[in-house]
């Protein structure tokens, strides 16, 4: 996996030095990096979601985040979960909304 993150970043940054990390540490440092190179398309909370990681954006100047006012959303949130809309549930009743 190393080989395939510096193959990657190399791309990206030409003065990237191959990852010694190894186990946790080395996934921690692959998902930073996948972050960064898809940034905007939507995947991150799809990845927060999966690893039920909490998202925390204090210290980030974004104008977004300032914006709707989410600085922390622990995991296993509520908010993580999509929910059907009401004129969904109104049309069938085994729709079952779990929150």
């Amino acid at each position: 996996m190393q080989t395939a993150l510096f193959t990657m970043v190399k791309n990206r940054n030409p003065s990237y030095v191959a990852s010694a990390e190894v186990g946790a540490d080395l996934i921690k440092e692959i998902l930073f990096h996948r972050s960064l190179e898809i940034w905007g398309k939507g995947f991150r909370f799809r990845d927060l979601e999966r690893m039920n990681a909490a998202l925390n954006t204090n210290g980030i100047s974004n104008y977004l985040a300032g914006i709707i006012g989410v600085r922390d959303i622990p995991d296993r949130y509520a908010r993580w979960q999509w929910v059907y809309p009401q004129p969904k549930l109104n049309a069938n009743k085994f729709i079952v909304q779990k929150l």
